[in-house]
């Protein structure tokens, strides 16, 4: 894997971030600045996952002062090594014009590239922007087609869409049996706001 080879040069990379998830996820207590410390250390030396995860935190504020126009550059800076979560929030980006001028064509470049390397809620998020339309000509064959790619890594968003798509008859027959399966598969997974749509096939 290109990015362990990469962390072999300078192991100190990895240690660096590995420490950064500790304060991050709140493993020990939970501490975003010192999380965005360690992140910008090991982004210096040129770790990818660091990048990314530098990323959101200034994206959220986590640690250092909100900043999307920084965050997409760390993004970019990642995404650039083909890391797909940063390919992902790269597109993410361009999706909702965050840190950087809308660009649905650009959203949906990146969102692919990341939904290629397997990567779940980039392959979710092309399915919706299929389903809706927006930004997109759309493609209920595509739909279908990406939601059902992350719904087999247990996106709960995608089981909810595909859900709809049997529910509605969008690119394949109504089945309330088979909508009912997919938004019980989405409850299941962690999404609740599923439920409404279990208590209105009922």
């Amino acid at each position: 894997m290109v990015f362990l080879s990469r962390t072999k040069k300078n192991p100190n990379a990895i240690s660096l971030h590995n420490l950064a998830d500790i304060y991050y996820e709140g493993i020990q207590p939970q501490n975003f600045p010192k999380a965005a410390k360690y992140y910008k250390m090991a982004s210096d030396l040129n770790f990818p996952p660091s990048q990314s995860q530098l990323g959101r935190c200034y994206q959220y504020g986590s640690g250092v002062p909100k900043n999307p126009e920084t965050a997409f550059q760390y993004y970019r800076t990642s995404a650039d090594q083909g890391y797909p979560p940063a390919l992902y929030n790269l597109a993410w980006c361009y999706h909702y014009g965050s840190g950087v001028i809308q660009n649905i064509p650009f959203a949906i470049k990146y969102y692919s590239i990341s939904a290629n390397k397997g990567f779940g809620a980039a392959q979710y998020s092309l399915g919706f922007l299929y389903q809706t339309g927006k930004g997109v000509k759309t493609d209920f064959s595509k739909s279908i087609y990406y939601f059902s790619l992350a719904a087999e890594q247990g996106n709960p968003h995608a089981w909810n869409g595909l859900g709809i798509c049997y529910e509605c008859g969008l690119g394949v027959p109504k089945d309330e049996r088979k909508a009912t399966e997919y938004y019980k598969g989405a409850v299941e997974r962690g999404l609740e706001d599923a439920k409404e749509a279990l208590v209105r096939l009922k």
